[in-house]
């Protein structure tokens, strides 16, 4: 399925959703990469503008978003199954 390229945007893979009904094994290692390269970019775009002495808090900012993608794949997949979302209304 098509996810946008841009990492700064919303994740838009549905891949927890499909804990316990994917091949664990697929799953897991197509999501761990997927979260793994978004995250990679978003710290890419930390490393090569920032200048040093930066205010603290934004440095832990920029941090913190670099990283929750990676952090809400870890706190999904230790979750487990759960009931899928349906994202088509029924009329």
């Amino acid at each position: 399925a098509y996810v946008s390229m841009n990492c700064l945007v919303d994740d838009q893979s549905r891949s927890r959703d499909l804990i316990g009904i994917d091949d664990p094994a697929s799953l897991y290692t197509e999501w761990a990469k997927h979260a793994s390269w978004r995250t990679q970019n978003r710290l890419k775009k930390i490393i090569d503008p920032m200048a040093f002495e930066q205010d603290p808090k934004q440095v832990l900012d920029k941090l913190e978003s670099a990283a929750k993608d990676l952090l809400k794949t870890i706190d999904d997949m230790k979750a487990g199954p759960r009931e899928a979302q349906h994202y088509e209304q029924q009329s």
